[in-house]
């Protein structure tokens, strides 16, 4: 009894500290690197949110909700998969976007 109340405890405090952690601004990395592409090319391949998936581990999926092309008001929906919740879904806007 002791060990499944000492189990619980845990998963608890891991979970609030998880939740924590995701309601906090997110920690962006700079990290340069060199290219031989052109520019644009280069921005297609990073404004494709379709590849969101494969830089972000925990992400399953990151689909468009509307057919238009990438602007503002462009509307995504993120799902992740984490061990202690689940499969989780957050809704994204595009409020800022500058093509070379």
């Amino acid at each position: 009894m002791i060990i499944k109340l000492l189990v619980a405890a845990i998963a608890i405090i891991l979970g609030a500290l998880t939740q924590y952690e995701m309601e906090e601004d997110i920690l962006l990395i700079e990290k340069k690197a060199a290219l031989s592409v052109n520019r644009i090319k280069a921005f297609q391949l990073l404004s494709d949110m379709s590849n969101y998936k494969h830089w972000f581990p925990g992400v399953v999926d990151f689909e468009a909700v509307d057919n238009m092309n990438i602007a503002l008001g462009k509307h995504y929906r993120e799902h992740q998969h984490w061990f202690f919740y689940g499969t989780l879904e957050y809704s994204y806007v595009i409020t800022g976007y500058e093509s070379p």
